[in-house]
């Protein structure tokens, strides 16, 4: 029997997705473990692998196309199998009228994105009523990079690569002129002449430093995408004693005057979370699953939160988490959470996550593993700080146990680095004043 090839369920609450982009075509081989398509989201941009070898003989729908959940969008035929492709008709689509559009009446021969960095940037709303556009293109004019339509993995990139979404608006290669992952890629590359004093990626100092996995971690990364395709994840588990935490944040909230600034067990999560990272930077990073595949390394640490809201989880950033005092971390923290739960969120409240955390102690869960949210390499788990009885020179003793446990990709680091990664969260939680000096 042929293998069917599904829309996949990405997340908990995906329930379709859209064909960013077919990397094979009908009639090409197809070895295990090997990127079939890049499938978006409401929450990111992911690569669906193969799990048999064979030969794609039949897509169902083509790049741009939206299916629900389960959705069969491909036919691929098993090794040595012959499959009658003339049974199979076209997927059910609904596809935006103007990706079609885009389908039926192509773009002349310059790559969309060189042509978009090639015209002047969209005129601003007040030029607009004194000067009609005068570029032959059509453009979508945006008052600012949140108006375009943009996916959010390429508004992350776009912000951490220094990339313009407005030079790229209504010139993207998803549906409808969609600005994906590969859009920004490409514009990145590019050096367009632009007026003085508006910075592009080539001219703003990045963010960032891109290496490449050697040899070695090329070979794992390889091989675990056999076994667990996507972001192969391992688990770490350890308990911190916070008994000194909780003092020292009984301390200084009794010294914090406005009731926003006052700490939260989170805060001081959040805090020595960021400074870890700044002694294992090879977890404040995205993986990039290219030819060769490479670690994103990034400057600043800003620590994405999950927060539950009306829509399902969110998941919100605070910014340079290492460079802040707590007081800080813990106003803008609580500021972001209403902004978030309210459904009134900032245009940069997502953007620019490196690491993530997330919280479940309030509701006494002791130990969850978390989900990877790539392109991120790794995610803290956090339970609930409780009273438990431990073992100390031969005697039972209570103190306040908070377990953690990371997840990692492991495409991207070992376990022995990571586990030198919560050895160093355990001293900074367990010796708390490290984390106000």
């Amino acid at each position: 029997m042929p293998e069917e090839i599904v829309m996949p369920r990405l997340s908990d609450t995906m329930q379709e997705g859209t064909i960013a982009r077919w990397l094979k075509k009908e009639g090409d081989a197809v070895k295990t473990g090997e990127v079939l398509m890049e499938v978006e989201t409401d929450k990111a941009t992911m690569e669906l692998n193969s799990y048999h070898d064979g030969t794609l003989v039949k897509v169902l729908m083509g790049d741009g196309g939206n299916a629900p959940v389960g959705t069969v969008i491909g036919i691929l035929a098993k090794a040595g199998e012959t499959v009658d492709v003339s049974k199979y008709g076209s997927a059910p689509t609904t596809e935006a009228p103007a990706a079609a559009a885009k389908e039926a009446a192509p773009e002349p021969a310059l790559p969309a994105q060189a042509a978009a960095l090639a015209s002047p940037p969209p005129a601003t709303a007040a030029q607009a009523e004194t000067k009609p556009t005068e570029s032959p293109a059509p453009v979508i004019s945006a008052g600012s990079a949140e108006d375009v339509k943009a996916s959010p993995l390429a508004r992350v990139m776009a912000e951490q690569i220094g990339v313009d979404l407005r030079a790229l608006a209504g010139r993207g290669s998803g549906p409808g002129g969609r600005i994906v992952r590969q859009d920004v890629e490409q514009a990145a590359k590019q050096e367009p002449s632009t007026p003085t004093g508006t910075p592009t990626g080539a001219q703003r100092a990045a963010p960032y430093e891109d290496r490449e996995l050697n040899r070695v971690r090329q070979a794992i990364a390889r091989n675990l995408a056999l076994v667990k395709p996507g972001a192969p994840h391992i688990y770490l588990t350890m308990d911190v004693e916070m008994d000194a935490a909780m003092a020292l944040r009984k301390q200084l909230n009794e010294l914090i005057p406005d009731e926003p600034s006052k700490l939260t067990v989170n805060d001081l999560v959040l805090k020595a979370t960021a400074l870890a990272l700044r002694k294992y930077p090879d977890l404040n990073a995205h993986f990039l699953d290219g030819k060769p595949p490479k670690l994103r390394l990034f400057s600043q640490i800003n620590v994405t939160v999950a927060v539950p809201g009306e829509l399902g989880l969110m998941v919100p950033v605070v910014k340079d988490v290492d460079r802040k005092p707590m007081a800080q971390i813990a106003r803008e923290a609580k500021e972001l959470y209403a902004r978030v739960q309210s459904g009134k969120p900032g245009p940069d409240d997502f953007s620019g996550g490196t690491f993530a955390v997330s919280n479940l102690g309030r509701w006494g869960i002791d130990e969850f593993q978390a989900v990877i949210n790539p392109p991120q390499v790794g995610i803290l788990a956090i339970g609930a700080a409780a009273p438990k009885a431990v073992v100390r020179d031969g005697k039972l003793e209570a103190r306040t146990i908070m377990r953690a446990t990371i997840s990692t990709d492991h495409r991207a680091v070992d376990g022995v680095y990571a586990a030198d990664f919560l050895v160093e969260l355990k001293r900074l939680l367990e010796h708390p004043l490290s984390l106000v000096v």
